[in-house]
C-alpha cells in the first residue's frame, strides 16, 4: 500500500493519526482513545482535511486524475492499541503507528511505555540528521 501519514492534534491535548491509503482509496483514523459521540469531531476533522487541504494538494500536484478525489474516500476508524487510562502517551502511539510495517501492527500494544520513550530518544539522538 501507498500510505500518507497525517498526525493530527485535538485542541492541543491529544494526538491521533490519519492514514490515507492511496492504493485502496480509503482513510484510516488511528486514535489511541476510543471514539464516541462526544469526540466524533476527530472523524469530522479527518473528513474536512480530505475535502480541503489534501484535495487541494492533489489537484495542485496533478495527481487527482491518477487517484481520484480523496474527499470520496471512506473514513474507517481502525482497530488500534489503546493508551492506558489516565496516561498521556497518545504521541508515542502515533509514532508507533507510523513506524508499523503493516496495519496489523497498529493493534500491537505498547508493553513498556518508558522503554519505548527511551528507545525513541536514543534513536533521535543518534540520527544522522542531527548536526
Amino acid at each position: 500500500s501507498i500510505w500518507v501519514y497525517i498526525p493530527m492534534n485535538d485542541r492541543e491535548v491529544h494526538w491521533f493519526l490519519i492514514v490515507i491509503d492511496l492504493q485502496h482509496r480509503r482513510v484510516d483514523l488511528l486514535d489511541s482513545l476510543p471514539l464516541n459521540k462526544s469526540n466524533d469531531y476527530r472523524r469530522e476533522s479527518a473528513e474536512e482535511l480530505l475535502r480541503s487541504s489534501v484535495q487541494y494538494s492533489m489537484r495542485s500536484s496533478n495527481l487527482t486524475h491518477l487517484i481520484g478525489a480523496t474527499s470520496n474516500f471512506p473514513v474507517h476508524v481502525a482497530p488500534v492499541a489503546r493508551q492506558a487510562d489516565g496516561s498521556n502517551d497518545c504521541g508515542m502511539h502515533v509514532i508507533k503507528y507510523m513506524e508499523a510495517d503493516s496495519e496489523y501492527d497498529w493493534c500491537r500494544p505498547l508493553k513498556n511505555m518508558e522503554e519505548e520513550q527511551l528507545r525513541k530518544i536514543c534513536d533521535l539522538w543518534r540520527s544522522d540528521n542531527n548536526d
